[in-house]
């Protein structure tokens, strides 16, 4: 009579144990749960928290390029401007546009050379550089006689038109020869915006003006050098022996602003923008281009 009940008593410590365990595991995992919301919530937090720092960088360097004194303005030959922003850091690059060669109007000889300089392929080059003639042309002859483009930042100007060769830098990937990492390596250099055969050699990166034909490399670091000290004495840069048919000075209209923000959890977020300046008091900006660089170059 006394084995039943010790028995019931057996079973029923067994049963609480089990739903002991089951109650933990439930708890468990409702508290790992709870966490990773947490993580989550934090993570993106932080993300949109980079974003905005972003953000106000490229304003920050818009407001820049508005400077009525030109010693006031950041540089435009994309070196890098350190920021700060309630205490995340924001690095910033302004690219003038006619520092970099136009892949609708510059001479094929310079992304030649470009394709040199960058180590590129020879063969790669060759069909890189035939295939932009190739596009010029079935541009130009399906082009109206005697209509020309306006400057991009003009109050007649369109930047959306569908008449160039090409209307974004994007659309080089269409080319055969160009791959992913030939593109990645052409990409900061060329443009569609400078809407001009040559360049300024005041604002042109390195790469760009060792790309031109029989330049002196020495030449090109005493301009650089030069550069970086007159910037703000806004004194005349040495020549470039022999390079003057593909050189010529010009006036900021159209700008590439890359920002880069880092919060002080890690999170990083970068965004791009082209700029045009119009001139025009009540709309001084255009926005021609807005996306988030992507880490293997692309973007969204």
């Amino acid at each position: 009579m006394t084995a039943q009940p010790r028995q019931e008593r057996g079973v029923a410590l067994l049963l609480v144990i089990w739903v002991l365990a089951i109650l933990a595991a439930l708890a468990a995992g409702f508290a790992a749960a709870t966490r990773s919301e947490t993580r989550l919530a934090r993570n993106l937090l932080e993300a949109a928290r980079a974003r905005a720092l972003a953000e106000a960088g490229i304003a920050r360097a818009t407001a820049s390029l508005l400077e009525v004194d030109p010693r006031a303005r950041w540089p435009a030959d994309g070196s890098p401007q350190q920021m700060s922003f309630d205490g995340a850091d924001v690095l910033v690059r302004i690219e003038d546009e006619d520092g970099k060669i136009d892949l609708n109007l510059a001479p094929t000889e310079l992304l030649a050379g470009l394709c040199q300089e960058l180590a590129i392929a020879e063969d790669a080059c060759a069909s890189l550089v035939s295939g932009v003639a190739a596009r010029r042309r079935a541009a130009a002859a399906a082009q109206p006689q005697g209509v020309q483009r306006p400057r991009f930042g003009a109050p007649a100007a369109t930047p959306d038109r569908q008449d160039a060769a090409f209307t974004t830098v994007e659309e080089l990937r269409q080319l055969p020869a160009v791959d992913p990492a030939s593109f990645a390596r052409l990409r900061p250099f060329v443009t569609v915006y400078a809407q001009s055969e040559r360049i300024d050699p005041a604002v042109a990166p390195r790469e760009v003006l060792l790309a031109i034909p029989g330049v002196d490399p020495g030449e090109v670091e005493r301009l650089l050098q030069a550069r970086s000290a007159a910037a703000q004495t806004l004194a005349p840069l040495p020549p470039l022996t022999g390079a003057e048919a593909y050189l010529a000075p010009g006036q900021l209209h159209a700008a590439t602003i890359i920002a880069t923000a880092r919060g002080e959890a890690g999170a990083s977020f970068t965004q791009r923008s082209v700029i045009a300046l119009s001139g025009q008091p009540l709309a001084p900006v255009q926005v021609l281009e807005w996306r988030q660089e992507i880490e293997d170059g692309a973007a969204q």
